[in-house]
């Protein structure tokens, strides 16, 4: 997340603080590497520290609160997923239309949560020099009288995040070329991107089925590996005859 907000604010924090949460050891990678080339007091590996959870109480709380809400619903759909074998998790192809087919939707939850945590007011604490306001005041407009602490990317470090940052709207699944595939896929189908979850159940059903269909047809080599994954798309894309389409050969795609 930190990565997505670093490219599109051209600038990273001067300095964050987080317990040592798994998560947080790539947040520690971005953030020493934005700030590398900076020669401030809290440049490089200074720029971020490991602190108890303690002091993070309020963003678990709010996590708690997540995933008894919403996190825990999603949990239990991927869960009876596997359970039917519906869904491999070994299968890279497998996770790829899982996550073109969810990811919107749970993006789309994702923001209102983020709009109601970035919203509400932190309150100022007895004996504390904490700041109080919103955090969305916070993070985008310094206190009055406050130093603006965000620090200039390098640009070279702003030419390589552009690889790996999205369009607006849009979610980084595999590649391009797997992306148009899938919307070729579904069109073909008579779907478009769902808007809920039994659309989205359907669509990764047609999906995989389609992929497991070429694959074979073309008589690739099944990909054990994301890497692998990425070339076999590669290779669909640019060999399979789309025309073939058209005289029903996708009419004998197996509907789960």
């Amino acid at each position: 997340m930190e990565f997505g907000f670093t490219y599109v604010l051209m600038g990273c924090p001067r300095l964050v603080k987080s317990d040592r949460g798994i998560e947080n050891v790539l947040v520690a990678i971005f953030q020493t590497s934005f700030r590398y080339y900076h020669n401030d007091s809290s440049s490089g590996s200074k720029s971020f520290r490991f602190g108890k959870s303690v002091h993070n109480q309020r963003a678990e709380c709010f996590f708690g609160h997540l995933k008894k809400s919403w996190i825990s619903m999603w949990q239990q759909n991927f869960e009876t997923m596997v359970a039917a074998e519906i869904l491999d998790l070994s299968n890279p192809v497998n996770i790829h239309c899982l996550q073109f087919c969810f990811l919107p939707l749970i993006d789309q939850e994702f923001k209102f949560e983020q709009c109601e945590w970035n919203g509400h007011l932190i309150r100022k604490q007895r004996g504390s020099q904490n700041f109080c306001a919103k955090p969305d005041v916070l993070y985008f407009a310094p206190p009055n009288g406050k130093e603006n602490n965000i620090c200039l990317l390098d640009p070279a470090l702003r030419n390589y995040a552009e690889n790996f940052a999205a369009v607006v709207g849009q979610h980084l699944v595999a590649s391009e070329e797997f992306r148009n595939l899938s919307c070729q896929l579904l069109l073909q189908r008579g779907y478009t991107m769902p808007k809920t979850r039994c659309q989205a159940f359907d669509c990764y059903q047609i999906l995989s089925a389609s992929f497991d269909f070429i694959i074979n047809r073309l008589q690739l080599c099944p990909p054990q590996t994301f890497v692998q994954a990425i070339n076999v798309y590669h290779t669909i894309f640019h060999s399979y005859d789309w025309s073939l389409t058209s005289k029903g050969c996708y009419s004998t795609i197996p509907t789960i």
